[in-house]
């Protein structure tokens, strides 16, 4: 018997489940708020959570699921607008860690530093 729910899984990392080239929860072929769903079903201790975050979209879709998240870490190899950051602080109030290091965002980096804005 295959389980269906994992409630020990806290930390869930779904960076490798992006098909090439595109968004998790991009193809026409399935719902993305339902697999989001299924997910959360699932998985539903989740506190820590890695995505390849293609577009903020995934982000929207996903981050609701786990309302108790403190740790995220986006995975991504392309460059973004900075605005891709807000789903992130805006659906998870817990969120007490932000794990950029495999995040290509040099791009909104070099916008912060032009700001004069500090971390």
């Amino acid at each position: 018997m295959i389980p269906q729910c994992f409630r020990s899984a806290t930390r869930l990392d779904l960076s490798l489940l992006s098909p090439w080239g595109h968004a998790l929860l991009s193809s026409s072929s399935y719902d993305p708020q339902l697999l989001a769903h299924h997910l959360s079903r699932a998985f539903p201790s989740v506190t820590s959570l890695t995505v390849y975050c293609r577009s903020p979209s995934v982000l929207q879709v996903l981050l609701p699921q786990w309302q108790g998240l403190r740790h995220v870490k986006l995975v991504r190899w392309h460059q973004i607008p900075g605005s891709d950051f807000s789903p992130v602080f805006e659906k998870c109030p817990s969120l007490t860690s932000l794990d950029l290091s495999e995040f290509y965002f040099i791009s909104y980096y070099v916008a912060i530093k032009r700001e004069g804005i500090c971390w």
